[in-house]
């Protein structure tokens, strides 16, 4: 995990590890193992484990090929930080 921090200076781990908990709630959700996800991706078993433990941060490449074999649609969207419109809202 502490190499992983260093590869991955932009963003606390807990962005990665929520992006791994929804990418692995995806692959639960069509009843794939890692090793299946994996094979059918033609990646190595060990980049979804990474990947999903938040570890390592995903290539879009990655985000979309995992998705699409989810069956899922991934929405990318760029937001302008500047705006406080565009802030998340807490507690609503």
């Amino acid at each position: 995990a502490r190499a992983a921090r260093r590869l991955l200076p932009d963003l606390p781990m807990t962005v990665y590890q929520q992006l791994g908990a929804g990418l692995r709630a995806a692959r639960k959700r069509v009843k794939l193992t890692q090793q299946d996800l994996a094979d059918r991706m033609a990646v190595s078993v060990r980049t979804v484990i990474r990947t999903e433990r938040g570890e390592t941060a995903p290539t879009v490449y990655l985000l979309t090929t995992w998705m699409r074999t989810c069956g899922v649609h991934l929405k990318i969207e760029v937001v302008d930080l500047a705006d406080k419109r565009s802030e998340p809202k807490h507690g609503a």
